[in-house]
């Protein structure tokens, strides 16, 4: 999708082309692509002070976020992983997200839709400081030492994002004060992403050819 094209369509018809562009690049252009975003997002200021990250696994053509894990586990950052939590008789799309902290890629597991999840018999969810603890928690996070990375599948250029339609991201960070950052091709960005009342904007989105700024 041309980054110039103006775009009429709905959020439906805007994922379904920019999943396929996505989708029809190269195994060296989208790896070559992904180190671009990591480079940059690692000059960051707002990641370099970050203590913790918390982020998303990539599938089906996204960024590679693999390498962000593997730079901040190295870094010796902690880093922290989504998992969608469900009651029994709740459909997966109506659950709630959660953060665990990971300390290697091989605590990652297979979760919904074949996206990589933690392993929550091995690691601990984190809860904000504004959250109720119990046994399966780890420490609490103050919001003020945190970097949140985000999915998404559209954007503008002013740090608006269409994400995958769940809404899990807009309702976590509508609850807390993090700094966030989204990643993404340059390739997915659109003339204009019409917001609804419940979409949050984001700090920072990087791309492999720019950094953008709400």
């Amino acid at each position: 999708m041309h980054k110039n094209k103006v775009i009429i369509m709905d959020k439906k018809e805007i994922r379904k082309e920019i999943i396929k562009a996505r989708k029809n690049m190269s195994q060296d252009e989208w790896q070559e692509k992904s180190g671009q975003i990591l480079s940059k997002l690692t000059g960051l200021s707002c990641y370099k002070r970050a203590k913790r990250i918390l982020v998303y696994c990539s599938y089906n053509n996204e960024a590679d976020t693999n390498g962000i894990i593997k730079e901040s586990l190295n870094l010796g950052k902690e880093v922290y992983v989504p998992k969608v939590i469900a009651d029994d008789n709740t459909d997966i799309k109506d659950g709630v997200m959660f953060f665990y902290r990971i300390n290697d890629t091989a605590q990652l597991t297979e979760g919904y839709m074949g996206i990589p999840e933690p392993d929550v018999t091995v690691c601990k969810k984190i809860v904000h400081h504004d959250e109720k603890s119990d046994s399966h928690t780890d420490k609490k996070l103050n919001d003020t030492e945190e970097l949140i990375i985000c999915p998404l599948v559209a954007f503008d250029e002013h740090c608006n994002r269409i994400g995958y339609g769940g809404g899990f991201y807009d309702r976590y960070l509508a609850k807390h004060n993090l700094k966030s950052v989204g990643i993404a091709f340059e390739l997915q960005k659109i003339n204009e992403v019409q917001s609804c009342v419940n979409d949050v904007a984001l700090d920072v989105i990087v791309t492999d050819g720019n950094i953008y700024y709400k």
